[in-house]
């Protein structure tokens, strides 16, 4: 039988200050993969269906790393969002 495919599995090693470092280390280089995957579906909402509900300090620092991004991208997320409403109309 066929495994479902996971995109978070990481362990924590105990240490918030060393797990937060990895949290960051894991957004830069899922940032990077986005970034080359120019008009990709993306893969951040797959990568979150997998976390722990109980997020940790990986997850954390994950997230607020990829939230500064978005943050940093929104006026190009509301060019995508307006498009997007065009091919609907």
């Amino acid at each position: 039988m066929k495994r479902p495919r996971c995109f978070w599995y990481v362990t924590a090693t105990g240490d918030h200050r060393e797990d937060g470092r990895l949290g960051c280390r894991l957004a830069l280089e899922y940032l990077a993969l986005e970034e080359a995957d120019k008009g990709g579906a993306g893969h951040l909402q797959l990568i979150v269906q997998d976390m722990p509900r109980k997020l940790g300090p990986i997850e954390i620092s994950f997230l607020t790393l990829i939230s500064y991004a978005a943050g940093a991208g929104a006026d190009y997320a509301r060019c995508v969002s307006a498009y997007w409403d065009s091919c609907e109309a």
